[in-house]
């Protein structure tokens, strides 16, 4: 049988504890590289999870996957948190509509694309095939966060891209819950426009509410001692009363972390000194602990992917679902394009950011606890989402050494 985790931490301290300072030490390297270079840290990270996981076994994969739920809902709340800090909060209201029917054309449009592959090459009925479709429909934003924030890409186009990765767990959880209904046949029918919008509307105003409070709370706490401790705690509490109280957690955080990090701007409509602004102590410890948990995360993905269930057949569907889920998301980018020209130059760069993270992988096992049979569902989402990461991370390196390429020929032809 399997070790317990408790048997690998008793018996391998000063291993794990030597290989969390060489994962940071990685972890910084691969960020300045890709700094100097372009070429995306994450894909270094998961490498460096894989040569410890699957290859030389120097940590079991087997037995860390367990610790998947916790480990990657940490690691969102933080990212997703750090994340809403950085965004302009008139951005945001902008752009807010148009996010949203992005999302919800793109899952819709991969889900359909992906259906497909289930309903011709894989010999699912339509219900199955669709709720495949589902699974795979959002994008990560654990990894779409990061690696946009370092893209030369106006703030437009990185407002869009949080936006959507944020948003769309929204949507493909509402996606979820419709299907597996449809599958049981359990309980009174659900109306997706009224769950998207209460589900929305409940993560809104607890949002808002934390936010407003909590301002006040740092306004008379500022300097003091474990002031981001509090927050981060508070953060995880908004996090899982919103998903208690049926409303998206990572809304929530996302519009909690948005309006602390604007507090200057929002300072009349909460009630709070003018001159007040978050803690410089704390965007940067936040940054810090973001880039910590990050990086573990990505390591611990290679970890646990296992080679050894990896059939023919799970390599084919997986990249058949790659390609299908590339065709609906450009799609869905020239629809977007069509309507707003000035997205029209990054038309190329947003097609790009598909990658997937921990909400498809925690989706892959909703169909299984509920005794519905996708097959080998979990290994074909872990490989399709292997894909869109290194073509993010590739894609995402050509952008920009061709935006490099371009300055350099600007610079030389002034120069003459």
């Amino acid at each position: 049988g399997r070790r317990p985790f408790h048997y690998m931490l008793e018996n391998s301290i000063p291993v794990l504890i030597s290989l969390i300072g060489l994962i940071i030490f990685v972890g910084y390297l691969a960020s300045r590289f890709f700094d100097r270079t372009k070429i995306p840290d994450v894909l270094f990270l998961i490498l460096l999870g894989v040569l410890l996981g699957p290859i030389f076994h120097v940590l079991d994969g087997s037995v860390l996957i367990d610790l998947a739920p916790l480990i990657g809902s940490i690691a969102l709340i933080i990212i997703v948190f750090e994340g809403g800090t950085k965004l302009n909060f008139f951005e945001v209201i902008e752009e807010l509509p148009e996010s949203i029917w992005f999302t919800v054309a793109v899952s819709g449009f991969t889900a359909i694309a992906v259906m497909l592959v289930f309903l011709f090459g894989a010999g699912f009925d339509w219900i199955r095939s669709l709720l495949a479709g589902i699974i795979v429909a959002g994008t990560s934003y654990e990894i779409i966060a990061p690696l946009v924030a370092k893209l030369t890409v106006t703030e437009k186009v990185k407002t869009l891209l949080n936006l959507e990765s944020a948003l769309n767990d929204v949507v493909t959880i509402i996606g979820m819950v419709i299907m597996i209904q449809l599958f049981t046949h359990a309980g009174e029918p659900i109306f997706p426009i009224q769950l998207f919008i209460s589900t929305f509307a409940i993560a809104i105003l607890l949002g808002a509410i934390a936010g407003a409070v909590w301002l006040k709370v740092l306004e008379n706490f500022k300097g003091k001692q474990f002031e981001y401790l509090l927050t981060l705690g508070f953060v995880f509490l908004l996090y899982s009363g919103s998903e208690a109280l049926q409303g998206n957690g990572i809304t929530s955080v996302m519009l909690f972390g948005l309006i602390l990090g604007n507090a200057p701007a929002l300072a009349k409509l909460f009630s709070i000194k003018e001159d007040f602004d978050l803690d410089p102590a704390i965007r940067n410890f936040n940054s810090e602990v973001s880039f910590f948990v990050r990086t573990m995360f990505f390591v611990y993905v290679g970890v646990v992917i296992s080679f050894e269930d990896l059939t023919q057949d799970i390599i084919i569907i997986a990249f058949l679902m790659f390609v299908a889920s590339l065709i609906a998301r450009f799609a869905a980018v020239r629809l977007l394009t069509s309507m707003n020209k000035s997205l029209r130059g990054s038309d190329f760069i947003i097609t790009a950011m598909l990658p997937r993270g921990l909400a498809t992988a925690v989706l892959a096992t909703i169909p299984i606890t509920y005794g519905i049979n996708l097959g080998a569902i979990l290994e074909i989402t872990l490989l399709f989402m292997i894909f869109t990461d290194i073509f993010g991370t590739i894609a995402a390196y050509y952008f920009e050494t061709k935006l490099a390429a371009r300055a350099s020929s600007a610079s030389t032809q002034m120069k003459k």
